[in-house]
């Protein structure tokens, strides 16, 4: 008689100073350690091909911000906007996460929940909102922030969204639409990412700039 194999759920918190969190339960597949292996494999493929390809030659992010303008004719953001203010909180909690956790007491570490207890579960978000309540709170003094974000549409119905915080050199990017859109939209982002580029610094370093640059690349 064959033993019976032992189900098991993984779990997967997701998200924090970036954005609401949310906790899923993924269901066991027989297949997945297998599609796991292929995906893991094929990822690492891409991503050497594209580390090989870089080169240094980099740009400043006011560089960036005219490439914005003058190449795609992208649009500033109102910082009197919903979205802005937003994106500026989400990315201020991630800055004193990790340059100035101590402003956030207790709570700069929360530990993950046990997703079999819906109290557990409740507690750590109710901490979670909490922190970013705290960093919402620190003054600009403490995390002195000159953030910006430009929108480009484009005639297919996407949005991409850049942000910008020349402070603490952040450069990130997000969009929507059509799968025709994201498409364009994902090739844009590559774009600007290789604009922005990498010094030989962080080429020998792999620096998160240069990490991030690879993770761009990627995804294409």
């Amino acid at each position: 008689m064959k033993k019976s194999k032992k189900a098991t759920s993984s779990v997967s918190i997701i998200g924090g100073a970036d954005g609401p969190t949310s906790v899923f339960v993924a269901e066991p597949n027989e297949n997945q350690g297998i599609i796991e292996r292929i995906k893991k494999n094929s990822y690492r493929r891409k991503r050497n091909k594209a580390e090989k390809g870089i080169e240094a030659d980099p740009h400043t992010l006011e560089e960036v911000t005219a490439y914005l303008i003058e190449e795609y004719g992208a649009k500033e953001l109102s910082s009197r906007s919903d979205q802005y203010e937003e994106a500026r909180s989400n990315l201020k909690e991630s800055l004193i996460l990790e340059h100035r956790p101590e402003l956030l007491g207790d709570l700069q570490e929360v530990a993950p929940p046990d997703p079999t207890s819906e109290e557990s579960v409740l507690t750590f978000l109710e901490k979670m909102e909490e922190r970013s309540q705290i960093a919402r709170e620190v003054s600009d003094e403490e995390i002195p922030m000159d953030f910006h974000i430009y929108i480009i549409r484009i005639p297919e119905g996407g949005e991409i969204e850049f942000i910008l915080e020349h402070n603490f050199a952040h450069l990130s990017c997000s969009f929507s639409g059509s799968k025709k859109a994201t498409k364009i939209l994902e090739r844009l982002c590559q774009d600007v990412y290789l604009y922005y580029g990498v010094t030989q610094e962080d080429i020998e370093n792999q620096s998160e700039r240069y990490s991030s640059l690879v993770t761009i690349l990627t995804s294409k």
